[in-house]
């Protein structure tokens, strides 16, 4: 019933099947799996705090600013189920422009919404204090006007188990179920519940947006 959750990294895997890569990294700060998709001479994974290595791939220290990495540093950042997490993304995007090479990529994978924007939120953020939003297309893709160009956009349904999606959450399994219990029919709807026989909520099946932009070059 429960679909597999990387999805997104054999598309990206595939995209770039024909591109060699110079130098590559995570932005994500939350490891460096998404490197493995592409083809790079040098990958960085982007850590808070230095720390050890995966033997694959360097670490540099990065900031919320990415501030460890300089400008035109890189080929291709990858930026992977992250974004919900950032407390100003519009401000990192224009960080992930300059440090990158005209002509670079971002890719963009994570959770976005539509009708059901202000319900799965606030669940979200129940489940994980670190959780600030999920966000629309329109507003990722305003983000970048002016300095990326959008070359491939994919929307895939992820079905997620309430065991998967609660993960380490210290909210127990039955205050989140209660909760999305609680969301309207036509959200229940839109988020595609998943029932046992005797009716108990088993999963639903979240969107996920795959953006991968072209860096243009930097008016002014």
């Amino acid at each position: 019933m429960f679909e597999e959750l990387d999805k997104d990294l054999k598309l990206i895997k595939e995209y770039f099947a024909e591109t060699a890569f110079a130098v590559t990294a995570d932005v994500s700060w939350s490891g460096d799996e998404a490197l493995d998709s592409l083809k790079g001479a040098e990958g960085f994974a982007c850590v808070k705090k230095g720390g050890p290595e995966s033997g694959r791939y360097k670490n540099t220290v990065c900031g919320p600013d990415l501030g460890g990495l300089a400008v035109n540093f890189a080929d291709c950042l990858i930026w992977r189920n992250a974004l919900h997490l950032a407390a100003n993304p519009e401000a990192f995007i224009k960080a992930c422009r300059r440090s990158l090479k005209t002509g670079g990529y971002l890719v963009i994978s994570d959770t976005v919404t539509d009708a059901e924007d202000a319900f799965l939120n606030a669940a979200e953020f129940v489940k994980d204090e670190n959780h600030v939003r999920f966000y629309t297309v329109g507003e990722i893709t305003g983000w970048t006007e002016g300095l990326f160009r959008l070359e491939y956009y994919r929307r895939a349904e992820k079905v997620m188990s309430l065991e998967t999606w609660k993960g380490e959450s210290s909210a127990s399994s039955g205050v989140l179920s209660g909760m999305l219990e609680k969301f309207p029919e036509e959200i229940k709807k839109e988020l595609n519940f998943a029932r046992d026989a005797s009716g108990e909520l088993l999963g639903f099946t979240l969107k996920t947006g795959l953006f991968i932009f072209r860096a243009i070059p930097e008016i002014g």
